[in-house]
């Protein structure tokens, strides 16, 4: 029996969805913001395509279990259980430099078990559309979840994986639930 054409399990795409960086643009007050302390240039949203997300969870859990036995990371702030950082969780905007290098060997060391998608957007860019829009019509208010849910298309758009079924895991960006605005993107 051919094996391309019968399978006995169905072919789950399981897919993480996170961003680095903000998409904001201007403060409160309407000013620019971007290129400021936590306001970089630039906005990534990302995917992760897992062949066995219970692989890769054990194998994270793996990875920080060994760090927090590590003497070398003892007095890092981190790693105090009472900061809720790195003792409980792997994030790199909390981890020190040499926790992020050892998560990115244990990824490569997947292979092709995952694989890592991403749009950037260049933030100086859309100031400057943005700016043109609020010129042209003065009542104009920039809303960053509009830059988030135009690269959720873009990145989404982009993705030609066929599947029997998807698991689409995505961050929470702040207290907003951006549900309808992806499963718009994914259609």
């Amino acid at each position: 029996m051919d094996s391309s054409i019968h399978r006995n399990a169905p072919d789950f795409c399981h897919l993480f969805v996170d961003e680095a960086g903000t998409p904001d643009i201007f403060d409160a007050k309407g000013r620019i913001n971007t290129g400021t302390p936590g306001c970089f240039r630039f906005f990534f949203l990302g995917m992760l395509e897992v062949e066995d997300p219970d692989l890769l969870t054990g194998a994270l859990k793996t990875l920080r279990e060994q760090l927090l036995t590590d003497p070398y990371f003892a007095s890092a702030e981190s790693f105090k259980p009472e900061r809720k950082k790195t003792a409980l969780l792997l994030h790199a905007k909390d981890d020190l430099p040499e926790v992020r290098v050892k998560v990115f060997d244990l990824l490569r060391s997947l292979g092709s078990s995952i694989r890592f998608r991403a749009v950037v957007c260049d933030k100086e860019v859309i100031r400057i559309r943005e700016e043109k829009i609020r010129y042209a019509s003065p009542g104009y208010r920039y809303n960053p979840d509009h830059l988030y849910d135009e690269l959720a298309r873009s990145l989404l758009g982009k993705f030609s994986r066929m599947a029997d079924s998807y698991r689409l895991w995505i961050a929470k960006r702040g207290n907003k639930d951006r549900n309808a605005a992806l499963r718009t993107a994914l259609e």
